[in-house]
Formats: structure tokens, C-alpha cells, sequence
């Protein structure tokens, strides 16, 4: 069966992701393996389309009006060398700017701006963008998405090569007043669900990023669950009114079958580069541990939230762009990108799912050289879907029977228990009654899962599973090191019901060719 896609293709600038658990050392990557050698590879993006059902707040349009403010200019730089333009530009409400250029070279940028503070004085404001060699890029940035500045008027910005000298060509500089309110996002309360969420709606389900949690994904739902109590436990599933004794729980239309109790739990990208001590990296200690390098979408272990670069939204899905913080370290923000496309899908017998495409590009400038276990992605449920359905076996895609484990414990060490083999490149986590959350990964066959706190209690529940510190977890794992410089690019899949029909939707996707060639090609299986 052939799958429909209703997805528009816009080549956009480069990104990031998310992780928070005690990895191991893996067998090493080919020599020579590294990512995607197109630096800017064409990435789900968003374009035109009517208001998209959000909810932050108030509805924006699906695209911002830009007008442009400078023509651009052409210059050399190196990493000794800059090419500046001049821009001069009085800022009213306008905090998004666009430039549409090309370079032959990868560059740092710097944004400079005045602001004035509650004093009154005027203050030079610097803000930094990378970007990878590439034609026809079009790079947005938020101006000052932590709303600490009262920016007056745009002075310059200024490019200047990472490492190899080149030339860099600029056909437009543009600005815009942003559709989204950031003002309004308090980046030390990332667990308000609102008013600063996203959301894209189906016909069957529903999937949410926070504005606050560096556009993770922290909401997904489905039309057929329901939440009840029924006896001494929380229920979530689809027979709840069936049950004897069953009470139905008092939430809103929409019941959250993801965790979000706090920004290490989640849907997010997360990666591992660099140890502590090493080339110049100075890490932090986190649980009792030296902890490395360790770029996380949602934020830190502080609950520090990552810096929205880029949010578009449209009909055909959201656009996010994060500058990643460190995990161990705060509010210390990564030299890196992470992007995500999220789009709602159907197959053509009409299942629908959620299509996550990724990116991640480091600037650090890190010789990372520290092959580990990566997360892709990290995922946290809900305690009531408790048990993990996959195949494991030696005839993947043909209906053979399926392993659950129903009494996974934590996963901190890597027990042998937790360290499942999915060999169709999927995990459900389901209730009772086999109903739950897909995930499927192509090309990996590596699950760490577990769970944490595990209770079904509705005494310990209460009513929203969601903010519980019971938990699970599922991150299927690629052994590969990170590299400086480079992009690496994967897609996921996820969706909600009953296993059967979930593991019918990933065969289909497997038959149509979902694929991710980089895992497939060079990254080493963690068991």
C-alpha cells in the first residue's frame, strides 16, 4: 500500500536536538563516516496556507510580512576577514529578521542592534547565526527571543568565514513583526501548557510543541482515548466505559499521552559529542557524574529552556529552530542548530500519523572524537501505556509474533533487561488492552527502554498522568560520534492504537521506503 504525503519541500538553513541518559561507549563508526555531505539538504517546511489551528495565546497568521530594508551586497570573508552590511534601520515592532543569501564557505554572523533599557540608555546588542556553505539559503531569526532588550534600531550585521576563506552574496535583508507574542513566553515557566503551545490537528490526532521547551513535542492525543478511573488506577485507553467500576476522569477534550514533567522527559532530539576535559571542553558534573558535551532541544537539568531561533507554522505543519542548551550546565547555550518538521499524515487506509523530520548541525568547533550511544529521538510516555510491544526475530515484516515486556524496571546502567532488540525498527508502549503510542525509527533496531517510578495508581496519578514522575522512556539508539561542521539528518515516526494496526502502518511506511541512510549506512547498531 502506497502512502500519501502532503508535505511541501522548502529548502531551509540547518538544526538541532535532545538527550539526558547515562550512555555508553559503542563499538566505533567506519572510518571516514560522517554526515550528510549537502550541508543544507531540503527539509519539510511551511509555506503560505491558512491560520493553523494553535492555540497560543491568539491564532497568528501562517506567515509573516516581511519588507525588505536593505538589497544586499557581496564580500570575501575569511576567518581573519569580515563582510559587513550596513543597515541603520529604526525598529518599531519588527523582531524577525531574513536574509536570503549565498556563500561558498561556512560562516559565523553577528546581528548588532541598539537597545534601551529601563534607564534609558542605549546599549549595542550582539546576537550570533551560523550557516554551512549552500546557495539560495534563507535564514530567519528571532530577535531576542528572551525578551531582555527594548532593541530601537538595527545597526549591521557582520559575516566572517568558520575556517576557509570564500566569498558571501546577499540579495536581500528583510524584517517583520514575528505572528507569535514572545514577549509572553517566561522561559523559567517552560510547563505552562499555555498559552504557549502549538498544536496541529487531524482528524484523528493531535500533536503539540512548547514554545518554551524549545519546540519539543510535550502533546499528543488521539480522539479515541479516553481517561477514567477504574477501581484504584488510572485508565487511558479506549475501554475505559467498558470496564466494571469505571469512573470517567474529569480532563479536557484532549488526553496528553506524553510526559512533561520536566525538559529531560518529553519528544526531543538530544546528542553526545565531546567529553569533559577534552579539546578545550570544559563540562559540568551532573548525578555524580562528568558529564560531556550535550545539546538538548528542550533545555537543561535546571529547567532552563533553548532559544527559539525560527518558528513557522502553517497548515502543512510547524518549523522550529533551536539553539540547544547544554544539559549539565544551566542555561549555557550550545553553538549549534537543532530543526524540526512536524506534519500529520494518512496513509491511503486512512491511519494517520505524525511525521517528525530532523536536523542537527554542531558549530562548536569541537573535535568530538566520542563515539557514543545517540538518542533518536529520546521518548517519554505516560505510566498508564506500561508495556512494550515490539518483534524481535529473524523475519522482520512478516506478521511474525511479537514480545512484550510488561514489567520493565529503570533503565539507569543499561540492565540487559532493558536493552531491547526491535528488529522491525519499532516499540509501542500500550495499555491492558494493547492500546498505545507507535514509535517506529527506520533503519534502527536498538530500543533502550524502561520505566521510571512506574505507578498506575490514580492516588499518585491524579487525573494528568502527564506531569507525573512515573514515566517511560524508549530511545532507539545509532552508535556514531558527532562532527563539527556537518549535517546530520534523520526522520521519525510516530502514531496511536492498537498494536496491530500500528505495526500494520510501519510495515506500510518500511514497504513505501522510509528510510534514514545515514543510520543505515554508517551507524553501528548499540546491540
Amino acid at each position: 500500500m502506497k502512502i500519501s504525503k502532503k508535505i511541501i519541500t522548502l529548502v531551509l538553513s540547518v538544526l538541532l536536538a535532545f538527550c539526558c541518559f547515562a550512555a555508553c561507549e559503542g563499538a566505533r563508526v567506519p572510518d571516514g563516516a560522517k554526515p550528510d555531505d549537502n550541508p543544507n539538504p531540503p527539509i519539510g517546511g511551511v509555506e503560505g496556507g491558512d491560520n493553523p489551528d494553535t492555540e497560543i495565546g491568539s491564532t497568528p497568521s501562517a506567515e509573516a510580512e516581511f519588507v525588505s530594508i536593505h538589497a544586499g551586497g557581496s564580500g570575501a570573508v575569511s576567518p581573519t576577514q569580515s563582510f559587513t552590511l550596513p543597515l541603520n534601520h529604526a525598529l518599531a515592532q519588527e523582531n524577525y529578521l531574513a536574509i536570503e543569501l549565498d556563500t561558498d564557505v561556512a560562516v559565523r554572523g553577528e546581528i548588532v542592534y541598539i537597545d534601551t533599557v529601563k534607564s534609558g540608555a542605549a546599549h549595542e546588542r550582539t546576537e550570533e547565526f551560523w550557516t554551512l556553505a549552500g546557495t539560495g539559503q534563507s535564514l530567519r531569526q528571532i530577535l531576542d527571543f528572551y525578551n531582555r532588550y527594548n532593541a530601537t534600531s538595527l545597526v549591521r550585521v557582520t559575516f566572517t568565514a568558520v575556517s576557509d576563506a570564500g566569498t558571501v552574496t546577499v540579495s536581500d535583508v528583510s524584517l517583520a513583526e514575528h505572528p507569535f507574542d514572545f514577549s509572553k513566553v517566561d522561559v523559567r515557566k517552560q510547563l505552562d501548557e499555555k498559552p504557549f503551545q502549538v498544536y496541529l490537528t487531524g482528524e484523528q490526532l493531535k500533536v503539540g510543541c512548547s514554545v518554551q521547551s524549545g519546540g519539543a513535542i510535550n502533546f499528543l492525543s488521539s480522539t479515541a482515548a479516553k481517561a477514567s478511573v477504574v477501581g484504584e488506577n488510572l485508565y487511558v485507553g479506549t475501554q475505559g466505559e467498558q470496564k466494571a467500576d469505571f469512573v470517567r476522569v474529569a480532563v479536557e477534550k484532549d488526553v496528553n499521552l506524553i510526559n512533561t514533567a520536566d525538559n529531560g522527559r518529553l519528544v526531543q532530539q538530544s546528542y553526545y559529542g565531546v567529553r569533559s576535559g577534552a579539546d578545550g571542553y570544559e563540562g559540568a558534573i551532573y548525578g555524580g557524574n562528568d558529564w560531556p558535551y550535550n545539546p538538548v532541544q528542550g533545555g537543561s537539568y535546571a529547567n532552563g529552556c533553548s532559544q527559539i531561533v525560527d518558528l513557522q507554522v502553517a497548515e502543512t505543519g510547524i518549523y522550529v529552530k533551536t539553539r540547544p542548551l547544554d544539559w549539565a550546565k544551566g542555561f549555557s547555550v550550545t553553538n549549534a542548530y537543532m530543526e524540526n518538521f512536524y506534519s500529520i499524515e494518512k496513509s491511503e487506509s486512512g491511519i494517520e500519523y505524525v511525521r517528525i523530520q530532523n536536523r542537527f548541525t554542531d558549530f562548536s568547533g569541537y573535535n568530538h572524537n566520542n563515539v557514543r550511544h545517540q538518542e533518536l529521538p529520546a521518548f517519554y510516555g505516560i505510566a498508564p501505556l506500561g508495556t512494550a510491544v515490539y518483534y524481535q526475530g529473524g523475519a522482520p515484516y512478516t506478521d511474525g509474533e511479537l514480545t512484550t515486556a510488561s514489567s520493565l524496571g529503570f533503565w539507569a546502567g543499561n540492565p540487559a533487561e532493558n536493552k531491547l532488540r526491535c528488529d522491525e525498527s519499532w516499540i509501542s508502549w500500550v495499555n491492558e488492552d494493547n492500546w498505545g503510542i507507535g514509535l517506529y525509527v527506520p533503519d534502527v533496531t536498538s530500543v533502550l527502554a524502561g520505566r521510571n517510578a512506574y505507578t498506575v495508581k490514580h492516588s499518585v496519578l491524579g487525573n494528568n498522568a502527564y506531569l507525573a514522575g512515573a514515566t517511560t522512556y524508549a530511545a532507539p539508539l545509532s552508535t556514531f560520534s558527532l562532527y563539527s561542521g556537518t549535517a546530520f539528518s534523520y526522520d521519525y515516526y510516530l502514531t496511536v492504537g492498537d498494536v496491530a494496526q500500528n505495526r500494520a502502518l510501519f510495515a506500510d511506511l518500511h514497504a513505501s521506503g522510509a528510510a534514514n541512510p545515514y543510520l543505515r549506512d554508517n551507524g553501528v547498531a548499540a546491540w
